[in-house]
């Protein structure tokens, strides 16, 4: 199982924000950090949110000096393009599952591509996989889709919805936190993802993009130690 903290844009826009937590969290036993690039028209409504590129080269750097891989999430293909240079894998929003074309010039890139599932129900996942699948033949030990918890209420998480994932698709399944019952991260390890995703946050003072669902940038190091010693009595 590997951990992979999101800062996604709990930066704020701050190149000395962004920068401080990844090298803190470069100090923690996880696998990777993300940022996320929103689309075009998004950075218009929220300008103040967007990072210079040369923050990304700076991230890519501080991440590769400890060994830590670096990725983004992504919504448009451009993105892709422009910022393949810096990152070792890719993560697409839950919204564009279906975006074959953006799909595609991840996997054109060569690295490992993580599809978050958001809110598509179960059958419908594992027919886009299946799409998939067939579709990228060569290139499906790249794929790996993240079963996110993007509805609060409990009795919808559907942890076990991980291992049903695994049988049909036969892809790596990851979980993703995106509730603010941060419970979820430990009951999700009984069914052994492959990766866990969660999001951090500096604190509970500013309304970050991902707020509720952020774990406290100092919590993080006791939350990821706990789970790495559950998986073991597994």
């Amino acid at each position: 199982m590997k951990i992979i903290v999101e800062l996604g844009l709990n930066h704020m826009g701050s190149s000395f924000m962004a920068t401080e937590i990844v090298s803190y969290l470069c100090t923690l036993p996880i696998y990777g950090i993300t940022l996320q690039i929103r689309e075009k028209e998004y950075y218009k409504k929220k300008p103040y949110l967007e990072l210079p590129d040369a923050t990304y080269n700076e991230i890519a750097d501080i991440c590769k000096k400890n060994s830590i891989m670096f990725g983004l999430s992504v919504c448009e293909s451009d993105t892709v393009l422009k910022y393949n240079k810096y990152c070792s894998f890719w993560k697409t929003l839950s919204w564009k599952l279906e975006d074959m074309d953006l799909l595609k010039v991840c996997i054109d890139t060569n690295k490992p591509v993580h599809l978050s599932t958001g809110k598509h129900d179960t059958e419908n996942i594992i027919k886009i996989a299946k799409n998939y699948i067939e579709t990228f033949k060569k290139n499906t030990d790249m794929l790996n889709l993240i079963h996110t918890t993007l509805n609060p209420e409990p009795e919808i998480t559907d942890i076990m919805r991980i291992t049903r994932l695994k049988r049909e698709t036969k892809l790596n399944i990851g979980f993703g936190l995106h509730s603010h019952h941060k419970e979820a991260l430990y009951l999700a390890l009984s069914e052994k993802p492959d990766y866990i995703f969660f999001y951090i946050k500096n604190d509970n003072v500013i309304k970050y993009p991902d707020n509720k669902n952020a774990i406290l940038i100092d919590k993080a190091e006791k939350i990821i130690v706990n789970m790495k010693i559950l998986i073991k009595m597994l």
